[in-house]
């Protein structure tokens, strides 16, 4: 009988502090009216306002002020555009092209900060239908000097069969120079496992880990370690067998690959059972 798996992780809050989850969805936003309209600036800026339909429909529009800098808006969206003639914001023929950004805003002058911004598409599994954002209105601090706020998203919802899902992926961007850089950036928060039968896929046996990330004293190349830590649970939220790692940043970003192949060694003995 031939075993294959899925992959479902739930990771608890970030860096083991208090989270107000500003979540927004499709036809959902958490802004104020007043900062509403200093995102409608930020979108003018990148696209002409006859071309942002996206602001009839303030989907995935998310607003939070941060702690020590009440003026300051921290606002993320994504703005759809137009290519190859087509208008790929609207639903049915075509996939949709669209520009993920994150922004912070001076609400005195509504100018924009610092912004970061990247293409995201639509394909077969990626559906705007599905795009979730979630801003953490806290400040972690990397070291003395440097600041990072925290950004999860989600692209898809989770297929009924597939061999890997992974979801709420989280980012942490630092500043520097107008710009917001993502040093760590997708690491995947919520995902699972299950293990069934081609024979059976009623026959199903699920696992899950979760997490708790904290950041350490001990830094690599300037930057606070993160430790992640959890539990292998079954079904009934049984504890199997502990996973742990650590995220080192190497100078760009945190490297995520210490937290991949510890998955893959437990997701291995799963299938290999």
């Amino acid at each position: 009988m031939k075993l294959t798996g899925r992959l479902w992780v739930l990771a608890g809050v970030l860096l083991s502090q208090p989270l107000w989850a500003a979540q927004t969805s499709r036809g959902e936003t958490n802004c104020s009216a007043g900062d509403f309209t200093l995102v409608q600036y930020d979108i003018a800026r990148l696209m002409p306002p006859e071309k942002a339909t996206f602001i009839d429909d303030p989907s995935h529009i998310t607003c939070v002020t941060l702690p020590d800098a009440p003026n300051v808006l921290l606002a993320s969206y994504f703005v759809p555009f137009e290519k190859d003639g087509y208008n790929y914001h609207e639903f049915g023929d075509y996939f949709g092209d669209y520009q993920w950004r994150v922004a912070t805003i001076d609400r005195r002058t509504g100018n924009t900060i610092s912004a970061f911004e990247e293409a995201v598409s639509e394909d077969a599994l990626v559906s705007q239908q599905s795009f979730k954002l979630t801003l953490e209105p806290n400040v972690y601090w990397l070291n003395d000097t440097t600041r990072a706020f925290a950004v999860h998203r989600t692209l898809y919802d989770p297929p009924l069969v597939a061999d890997i899902v992974t979801l709420d992926h989280l980012y942490l961007f630092t500043e520097e120079q107008g710009a917001l850089v993502p040093v760590l950036a997708g690491l995947p928060l919520y995902s699972g496992y299950n293990v069934f039968s081609d024979d059976n896929l009623n026959d199903v046996t699920s696992y899950s880990v979760k997490l708790s990330p904290s950041l350490l004293n001990a830094q690599t190349n300037g930057l606070k370690n993160i430790a992640l830590a959890g539990a292998v649970v079954d079904e009934n939220d049984s504890p199997l067998a502990p996973l742990s790692t650590q995220l080192a940043f190497d100078g760009e970003q945190y490297d995520l690959s210490p937290w991949q192949a510890a998955f893959d060694a437990w997701s291995a003995q799963l299938t290999a059972q």
